[in-house]
C-alpha cells in the first residue's frame, strides 16, 4: 500500500469496513512468546493456563472445558472418528486444575483420530469462545498473521508516496510523502505532481499504472520529474528505490497553520511516526492541531500513552485494573510540546487505545473532543505468541480514565457533537463536515480572530 501505490483519499465508507475488524480484534499489550510445546496436550495445558491466570474476570471452570468437549466431539464426528474416548467433565474443576482436564480432553481427541493442530484449534477456539468475551480468541497461525499485519505492515520496495490523481492536471499526485523514504529524501513534498517517471507521462494514468513504474527491486533507480502546484518549474530527479513500509499516520498542513494528523491504527511504528509528524508540523509553524482517531480500532496501550504525551504535559493518562485488582496508574512523560489549541476527532468507530488517547487529552483539559461517541471498548488484551504462528489473545484487565470513568460499553460523548455528512472523505475540509467543525474550534482558540 506504499511506494508506489493506493488509493489515497481518506474515504470514510472503505476506511470504516477495515475498522470495523480490527475493533474485534485489537491487541493492547504483548506478553512474551511461549517456548515450544511438544504435543496438543501440552500446548492445550499452556494456553488454557495463560487463561485461567490472566483473565480479568473470574470463569466457570466446568463450562470453559466442557464447551471444549462437546466442540472436539463435534469435530470428531465431522471426520467419522470415534467418539467415546473423550472424558466426562468433572464439576469439581477449579481455575487450577481445569488446565489439565482441558489437555486430556485434547488428548483424548488425538487418540480418537483427530489430528493435532485440529485438536490444538477446537480446543482453544472452543476454551476461548466460552469466556463470553469478544476480544478473547485463539488465532491459528493464518489468522495471526493477518491480525498482526494491522499493527506491523508488510513492507514492499518502492519509495514512499501514497498516490492520487489530480482532478484538475490529470496527471499523478503524491498525496503523501512518507517521512524517511526515499521519496522524502529526493525533495519530494505531499501534494507534488509525478509528471512524468522514466520518461513516460503521467497525465491520464491511473493509479495502477503509476504503481508498475515505481515499485520494482530494491537499489534500483528511476527518474522522476515533479512539480509542486505553486513552482514555476518542474524538477528531474533519480531515486533508489528501497524498502519501504505504509505508513499508519499522515499529516498535512492546513489553512492558518493548523496541523491535521491522521491517525489510522496504534501499531508498532505508530508513536514514532506520529511524533515525527508533530515535529514536522512544528518546524512548519504550526498554530494549533486536529489529530483524527475516527475509525481507528485502536491498538497498542504504550502507543497510546506515548501520543496522548505529546499533548498532555503531565498528570495521569489511563489507570488499568489487572484481574487481580491491582490497578496501575501511568502518567505523561512530561515532554509535550508547547500548548496549543487541540481537537481530536472521533467517532462511534474509534476504540480501545483511540479512546485511551481521547479521554486523557480531554479530561485533562488540553483538547476539545469534535465528532460522535465513541465505540467503547475498556478492556485490555494481552496477546501471546506460539512457536508455530498462532496465538492467544486474553483479556486481561480493564482501564479507567484519568477523572476514573469506565468506558466500556458506555463510550465517550465529545464536547462538541457533529455528525457526519454523506460521502465524507477524511482530510478534506470542504468534503468533511465533523473535520471543518473540528478546524473551527480550534481556530475560535487561537490568539488571533479569525479573518
Amino acid at each position: 500500500m506504499i511506494g508506489g501505490s493506493r488509493s489515497a483519499t481518506y474515504d470514510a465508507a472503505v476506511i470504516r469496513r477495515l475498522a470495523l475488524a480490527f475493533i474485534l480484534l485489537a491487541a493492547t499489550q504483548s506478553a512474551p512468546a511461549l517456548p515450544p510445546s511438544g504435543d496438543a496436550g501440552a500446548a492445550v495445558r499452556t494456553a488454557s493456563t495463560l487463561l485461567f491466570t490472566t483473565f480479568y474476570r473470574k470463569l466457570d471452570a466446568h463450562a470453559v472445558v466442557d464447551a471444549e468437549r462437546l466442540a472436539l466431539i463435534d469435530r470428531l464426528h465431522e471426520l467419522h472418528a470415534k467418539r467415546s474416548a473423550l472424558p466426562a467433565v468433572s464439576r469439581s474443576l477449579t481455575a487450577t486444575n481445569a488446565p489439565a482436564a482441558a489437555a486430556s480432553e485434547a488428548q483424548a481427541a488425538v487418540a480418537s483420530g483427530l489430528p493435532q493442530s485440529d485438536a490444538v484449534a477446537v480446543s482453544l477456539k472452543a476454551i476461548t469462545a466460552a469466556t463470553h468475551d469478544r476480544y478473547t480468541t485463539y488465532f491459528t497461525p493464518g489468522e495471526y498473521k493477518q491480525f498482526d499485519q494491522l499493527l506491523d505492515p508488510q513492507t514492499l520496495s518502492g519509495i514512499g508516496v501514497l498516490l492520487d490523481v489530480d482532478e484538475q492536471t490529470k496527471f499523478i499526485r503524491a498525496f503523501f510523502v512518507v517521512p524517511d523514504t526515499p521519496a522524502d529524501r529526493a525533495g519530494l513534498k505531499s501534494g507534488d505532481l509525478l509528471e512524468s517517471i522514466d520518461g513516460s507521462s503521467t497525465r491520464g494514468w491511473s493509479i495502477a499504472d503509476a504503481h508498475r513504474h515505481l515499485v520494482g527491486k530494491t537499489g534500483t533507480t528511476l527518474s522522476m520529474t515533479y512539480a509542486h502546484p505553486s513552482a514555476s518549474s518542474p524538477q528531474t530527479v533519480s531515486i533508489e528505490r528501497a524498502t519501504v513500509k505504509p505508513p499508519t499516520v499522515y499529516f498535512s498542513m492546513l489553512p492558518r497553520s493548523i496541523a491535521y494528523i491522521y491517525v489510522a491504527t496504534f501499531g508498532n511504528d505508530t508513536a514514532r511516526e506520529f511524533h515525527t509528524a508533530v515535529q514536522r508540523s512544528e518546524a512548519a509553524g504550526a498554530c494549533g492541531y486536529v489529530v483524527d482517531l475516527r475509525d481507528d480500532g485502536g491498538g497498542i496501550v504504550n502507543v497510546a500513552l506515548q501520543i496522548s504525551s505529546e499533548f498532555v504535559s503531565s498528570g495521569p493518562l489511563v489507570s488499568i485494573e489487572n484481574n487481580g485488582g491491582e490497578i496501575d496508574t501511568f502518567e505523561a512523560d512530561d515532554d509535550a510540546i508547547a500548548p496549543k489549541p487541540l481537537a481530536v476527532l472521533v467517532n462511534g468507530y474509534s476504540a480501545s487505545a483511540s479512546e485511551i488517547t481521547a479521554a486523557a487529552i480531554a479530561e485533562s483539559g488540553t483538547g476539545v473532543l469534535v465528532g460522535t461517541k465513541t465505540f467503547g471498548k475498556g478492556v485490555v488484551q494481552s496477546v501471546t505468541r506460539f512457536n508455530d504462528g498462532s496465538a492467544i489473545k486474553i483479556t486481561t484487565g480493564r482501564y479507567f480514565t484519568p477523572q476514573n470513568h469506565d468506558i466500556n460499553g458506555h463510550g465517550i460523548v465529545p464536547g462538541v457533537v457533529v455528525q457526519e455528512n454523506p460521502k465524507a472523505v477524511f482530510g478534506k475540509v470542504d468534503q468533511d463536515a465533523q473535520l471543518a467543525r473540528a478546524v473551527q474550534v480550534v481556530e475560535e482558540r487561537l490568539p488571533f480572530k479569525r479573518v
